[in-house]
């Protein structure tokens, strides 16, 4: 099973979707889904994450709660073990490249 991390965008369409994607979705915390809390369009099998860091942590906690996440991270720091490949999300700022500078040194 391939360990997944997401970072930034917890909030944002894409982010929410792979993640309901890999982990399903918890129908008691559906109402915290930004997106109306739908099922996941499809699943994606051989992967599932582990991880989420964002900057808002409410969006963190939240996309937690609804895709099965089981660590909120509180640094990019602790997104570094622990996972096999991150995400990083589409955050709206048109910044979201500054995070992969620890993922590729």
């Amino acid at each position: 099973m391939i360990r997944l991390g997401f970072v930034a965008g917890a909030g944002i369409y894409h982010a929410v979707q792979f993640a309901k994607m890999f982990n399903g979705l918890n129908e008691e915390f559906k109402h915290l889904d930004p997106y109306g809390g739908r099922p996941p369009m499809a699943r994606i099998e051989g992967a599932t994450v582990v991880k989420v860091f964002d900057e808002n942590r409410q969006h963190a906690e939240n996309l937690s709660r609804f895709a099965n996440v089981p660590v909120v991270a509180d640094t990019l720091e602790e997104m570094l073990e622990g996972v096999d490949a991150i995400y990083i999300g589409d955050d709206l700022t048109m910044k979201q490249y500054q995070y992969a500078r620890p993922f590729i040194e």
